[in-house]
């Protein structure tokens, strides 16, 4: 190197270093696209760096559950610093689960439950139908996976079924015949602990007993009457009835001066009075059936009732009626 006046000189030297640029690889540990709850991890390949992600995590590896674009800053421990380039994330959405259910989880048999799916998916329930509704009759657990068009299924919550049987119940007892208007009388049925029983009264009126298995009644002055019970276990019902009817009408000992001999019978019966009898009609009182009848301008008659089931009958003469009793 020479100066103005000839002179020269050598300058000291000045080593210079170029440190190597970060490696921007990154790993991709899974798919960059994939359903909402599942994750992919990025990694990056440089281990001799400081690490910044733009999600602010400064870890050489992060797990990615959400859309969007993700880069990290590279530092070396000289300085050098990289950007590396953007791996875009897609998370598509699951199917919405929701089942819409028509009716009650809780049927009689011969009932059924609608279980409905959200529409434009694909289906397949526990049951193996692949529909977007079924229709259910019998006890158990249902459920539907739901698969939409990006690929990603979602499980619906279990609906439980059941189907409950019906009350078996029995038939009313009490009585049916010869009911005196404005008198209470009582009726029964089976009790099964835990149900409950609703009466209901055509021409009569229930005075106690409502919800039990016993019901007390006063019929009006109809002549015929009808009582049913509906015997809940609280899903399912099942009804009896019965029918009744009354004395109206009759004169239950009548007004004039007859007599039934022997009463109760086993078979031969002689009815007398102090005039005509005219005609005579045998009911059995349990159905109300007519048994038999005679017509007669006579003061006594003979009836033959060893034929008959053993019970009660009532005999009526005109408009009154006996009540006779027969035994075997």
């Amino acid at each position: 190197m020479l100066d103005n006046n000839g002179c020269s000189s050598v300058s000291d030297s000045v080593n210079v270093t170029f440190s190597p640029l970060p490696n921007d690889s990154i790993t991709i540990s899974g798919s960059t696209t994939f359903c909402n709850g599942d994750s992919v991890i990025l990694q990056a390949l440089e281990t001799n760096a400081s690490y910044t992600w733009n999600t602010s995590d400064t870890t050489a590896a992060i797990k990615v559950s959400q859309s969007g674009g993700y880069y990290l800053a590279l530092t070396t421990p000289d300085g050098c610093m990289l950007m590396t380039d953007t791996i875009n994330i897609t998370v598509n959405p699951n199917p919405n689960p929701t089942v819409t259910v028509t009716g009650s989880l809780d049927l009689c048999p011969g009932d059924s439950v609608e279980f409905s799916a959200n529409p434009g998916l694909m289906y397949n329930w526990t049951t193996g139908d692949t529909t977007q509704a079924i229709a259910v009759g019998q006890s158990g657990n249902y459920a539907v996976d739901l698969t939409n068009g990006f690929g990603c299924t979602s499980t619906s919550a279990t609906q439980n079924v059941i189907v409950h049987p019906f009350p078996q119940t029995s038939v009313i007892l009490g009585d049916t015949s010869g009911i005196v208007p404005l008198q209470q009388y009582t009726y029964v049925v089976t009790q099964t602990l835990g149900n409950t029983y609703n009466w209901t009264a055509i021409n009569g009126a229930v005075v106690s007993g409502q919800g039990t298995n016993i019901a007390s009644v006063i019929w009006s002055q109809d002549t015929v009457g009808s009582l049913q019970v509906v015997e809940s276990n609280g899903y399912c019902t099942d009804t009896s009835s019965l029918s009744i009817r009354t004395n109206i009408g009759l004169n239950e000992y009548g007004l004039r001066n007859v007599e039934l001999f022997p009463n109760p019978t086993q078979g031969n019966v002689f009815i007398s009075a102090d005039e005509p009898l005219g005609e005579i009609k045998v009911y059995a009182a349990a159905t109300g059936a007519l048994v038999t009848s005679k017509n007669t301008a006579e003061t006594s008659v003979h009836f033959d009732f060893s034929t008959l089931s053993a019970g009660v009958y009532w005999i009526t003469i005109g408009t009154e009626r006996y009540r006779l009793v027969v035994m075997h």
